[in-house]
């Protein structure tokens, strides 16, 4: 799975698998830190082992890498509120 975290533009993360789904993205960007929101709209959705409960925040720096979770069936969206 490739994410392209645009800015302002929300990025739906859906976990299609009958079990949960651990995938990790490796963060690219030129600024120096970037924050991101999550947001869960059906099931559990966790950020790096933060489970997203209403809008959740994270930073994230160039090389970081972002873990995200979802159990069977879930989806959500992060937005990147960089520039």
């Amino acid at each position: 799975m490739k994410y392209t975290f645009e800015p302002g533009k929300p990025v739906d993360v859906k976990n299609p698998l009958p079990m949960k789904l651990t995938t990790h993205c490796k963060i690219t960007s030129l600024d120096d830190s970037d924050d991101l929101t999550g947001h869960t709209n059906k099931g559990t959705v966790w950020i790096n082992g933060a489970e997203v409960t209403g809008e959740t925040k994270v930073t994230v720096k160039n090389s970081d890498t972002l873990e995200l979770q979802l159990t069977k069936g879930a989806d959500g969206s992060i937005t990147n509120l960089g520039k």
